[in-house]
């Protein structure tokens, strides 16, 4: 089991990263996006709108752990390498 260790957002709010120690006391980061489900849904569509926006915003659940790391630092120096957002952001 994974214990999140530092969480860095998009800033847009859409997409995340989470540095993360594993059980091994390793560390990992892994990407995670909100839920958009709910503008996806069609007028026409049989599933309750209300039923249905309550999953949109939520995060989904996070991809596996990309590469195994010896420190937090490390893990977030290779995210930031890796996640173009996060490039972006941080450069």
């Amino acid at each position: 089991m994974n214990s999140d260790v530092k969480i860095l957002e998009s800033s847009d709010g859409l997409e995340r990263v989470i540095i993360a120690e594993r059980s091994d006391g390793n560390y990992t980061y892994r990407r995670q996006w909100r839920s958009r489900a709910g503008a996806i849904l069609h007028p026409d569509s049989p599933i309750s709108a209300e039923a249905f926006s309550l999953r949109a915003g939520e995060w989904d659940a996070p991809e596996p752990d990309c590469g195994i790391y010896d420190s937090p630092d490390t893990a977030e120096m290779e995210a930031r390498q890796c996640v173009p957002w996060l490039r972006k952001q941080f450069h």
